[in-house]
């Protein structure tokens, strides 16, 4: 069915399998719950927050770039090619500022924090290109975020968020049942954008207030509905019953389509220790309830495509069936572990990794968004340019265990270009998928006021 699984974030991590947003986080494997210390704990731990007395401003940078190689199986005598992901590294920025009040009793923040997405492309007229050929996803998460702490060692925290996501995607539909003929491909693009919806998240922290020696965290998402509004536009031009006569509109166009996305419940918990003066060690836990999502539905298709009326066809058909997209998602969970160490006054160094199960059943994987068991690692570290000024760097890599797809759900969209009636072609979905994602960050940190750091 059509590929929008491409619209799912990659904050939620199961979806695209990232540590999370921020350069320290990735350093450490995403285990940055309990530990969080700068800005990116608006999304992380509100909460901890309440570590930042005095001013900070934090700009992050990353790259994200997923490799795919996707084998399709071979279908009797047609031998498909096997096509990877050309889409370049896709950059995304981070951005937040944060100020204590209360002599370091609480703090208010805004931040910017899109969701890591990389970009999709393969080649359009590879063997995938009924399920995508190519995508882009541009997800903004931004708001005010405030923690107290209400008794010494344990802070609450909470903030609001404006989502606003835009989602565009290019695939081709067929009439040509039970084939891979190109004769009978109609090229379809969409791009569906949600303006306006409002998130939360909340969290708690208690650190050990004499001596700081342990930490521990939470963090809560619920779950957001995001209601896309788009547009549909097929081409027809190269299509046989466009250049037969029997269709004479190359280009139909639907301005107003609906897709409908329920994205799942977050809670993150983390515990940390540290057992020696500059050593930080974290242990945390991410789950993740995707069954909330049986399917992804698009509404209010309306496409009409003109006929030549001299065919005895009538003269126009009309697409107006929704679109119902098998998804069955799992909950899944990750856990992971970090560790950091100031190895001198003015540099500390950092490593994590993780595992994470699967959101997405093998039999509704595509190519657009794959998903599968996963292992990845993180490293990084800071240095300190002065009281003021500290730069942040990192490198993560996450590897999804190969998967071999044998009974797959995902089908070419067949359309009965005479009737404008919607239904399923042959299986596009089996063959081959191993993956893994490259992020690499760097980040600038600014302090004022009493958050002024000290040799």
């Amino acid at each position: 069915m059509l590929s929008l699984l491409c619209l799912l974030p990659a904050a939620q991590a199961a979806g695209y399998y990232t540590p999370g947003v921020g350069t320290r986080a990735l350093s450490r494997g995403g285990a940055f719950i309990a530990g969080a210390d700068d800005t990116t704990a608006q999304y992380y731990n509100p909460a901890a927050l309440t570590r930042i007395d005095g001013g900070q401003f934090k700009l992050d940078f990353a790259g994200v770039h997923q490799e795919i190689m996707f084998d399709r199986a071979d279908l009797g005598d047609e031998v498909f090619p096997a096509i990877e992901n050309e889409a370049p590294p896709y950059p995304i920025p981070t951005i937040g500022v944060a100020h204590g009040f209360m002599d370091g009793r609480g703090s208010l923040a805004f931040g910017v924090y899109p969701p890591y997405a990389p970009l999709i492309e393969y080649p359009i007229d590879g063997p995938q290109r009924y399920n995508l050929v190519d995508s882009t996803v541009i997800e903004i998460v931004a708001g005010p975020t405030a923690a107290f702490e209400v008794i010494p060692g344990l802070s609450l925290g909470a903030g609001i968020n404006y989502r606003w996501m835009l989602a565009g995607q290019q695939l081709f539909l067929t009439t040509a049942l039970d084939s891979d003929d190109p004769v009978g491909d109609i090229g379809f693009e969409m791009e569906a954008k949600d303006t306006f919806t409002i998130g939360w998240n909340a969290g708690v922290l208690w650190e050990d207030p004499k001596n700081h020696r342990y930490a521990v965290g939470a963090m809560l998402r619920p779950p957001v509905k995001y209601e896309a509004k788009g547009s549909l536009a097929a081409d027809f031009s190269n299509h046989a019953f466009y250049e037969s006569g029997i269709i004479l509109t190359p280009n139909p166009r639907d301005e107003d389509i609906t897709l409908n996305i329920n994205m799942p419940l977050l809670i993150k918990v983390g515990a940390l220790v540290r057992p020696i003066e500059g050593l930080e060690i974290e242990g945390a836990f991410v789950y993740q309830k995707w069954d909330v999502i049986e399917n992804i539905t698009l509404t209010d298709v309306d496409m009409a495509i003109e006929l030549n009326p001299d065919t005895g066809l009538g003269d126009s058909v009309s697409i107006t069936d929704d679109v119902v997209l098998p998804a069955n998602f799992n909950n899944a969970w990750s856990a992971h572990l970090g560790v950091e160490y100031d190895v001198h006054r003015r540099a500390t160094v950092r490593a994590g990794g993780l595992y994470e199960t699967s959101a997405i059943p093998a039999e509704t994987q595509g190519v657009d968004l794959v998903d599968g068991k996963k292992a990845g690692y993180g490293l990084g570290g800071t240095l300190w340019l002065g009281h003021r000024w500290a730069v942040d760097a990192a490198w993560g890599q996450t590897f999804l265990f190969p998967r071999t797809i044998t009974d797959s759900e995902v089908t070419q969209i067949y359309v009965n270009a005479l009737s404008g009636e919607i239904g399923e072609g042959r299986v596009v979905g089996n063959g081959e998928v191993t993956s893994r994602v490259n992020i690499g960050s760097v980040a600038v940190q600014g302090l004022w006021g009493k958050s002024l750091r000290e040799d």
